[in-house]
Formats: structure tokens, sequence, C-alpha cells
């Protein structure tokens, strides 16, 4: 930029201060805005509907450290996942579209993404680090789905 452009900017500045000053609430409201520019996006998230790890724990024979997470869409289908060690499986149910056309992702904090597609029901196999804090994102055609991180 040069020394007559800053000039410039700096005399527009000034002019637009005194002619048309900004409202007070005017930054409150551009925040806003933005917040809510991504609303149909966020309706679009994966809701955890139950984690094992929440709940009572069942007595069963053998030591098992898999944990199951459930979520769930507003278009009412439902992501399931069970993470057991270093392998997530998963199905995807109720999802009315050709599953050849769908991609599911797991995302770990560690920045580690991976993707697959789930077989013609909807099962998936997902070998991860999983570490920290886990996503899933599912993939539509055009659209995407993910979810909040789960901390593991």
């Amino acid at each position: 930029m040069t020394h007559e452009d800053a000039r410039l900017l700096a005399d527009l500045r000034v002019m637009w201060q005194q002619a048309d000053p900004p409202r007070p609430d005017l930054a409150d409201e551009l925040v806003a805005v933005v917040v809510t520019a991504d609303l149909d996006e966020a309706l679009e998230l994966l809701v955890l509907v139950h984690d094992s790890a929440s709940g009572p724990q069942t007595a069963v024979r053998g030591v098992s450290t898999s944990r199951v997470l459930r979520f769930r869409t507003p278009q009412g289908w439902t992501l399931q996942v069970e993470l057991d060690g270093d392998r997530l499986r998963g199905e995807l149910l109720d999802v009315d579209e050709d599953l050849a056309t769908v991609e599911v992702g797991a995302e770990t904090s560690g920045g580690e993404t991976q993707w697959v597609h789930p077989d013609e029901v909807g099962f998936f196999t997902v070998h991860a680090e999983l570490l920290g804090a886990v996503r899933f994102t599912v993939r539509r055609g055009g659209l995407s789905t993910t979810s909040g991180w789960v901390p593991l």
C-alpha cells in the first residue's frame, strides 16, 4: 500500500465516522449474523443420543473394553459406532439413500481422519489410533453431517 493509499483510507475513515458513524450495537449484530449464517448447517449435526460409558455398567463374562456411541440426525437416520482399542466398527441405520454414495470419516483430536465407504447394508470398519477425542462426519452426495467431539 502506498502512502497516498493510506492517506486516502484515513480520510475516508474520518469522513464516514463524521457523516455516518456506526451504531454502538453494530459489532454485536454482525457477530450474530455470522453465527446464524451457518444455522442450517448446525441443524445437520450428528447428535449424541447414547454413550455406553455414561450409563450403568452391565456385568458380563469376560473383559470388554468396547464403548458404543449412537448419533441421530434431524432427518431420522442413525450412526452407531463401537470403539474397541484401535478398531472402530459402525453402522448407518435408517438411511434411505444408496449407501454407495455415502462416506464416513473418523477424525481424531490428533488431526488424523480416516474415510471409509459403508457396505451395502451400512456396516463399516476403521482402524485408527483412538486417543484424546474423536468426531464423525458422514458425507452423502453434496451434504456433510458432523458430530461434536467425544472424549475417549
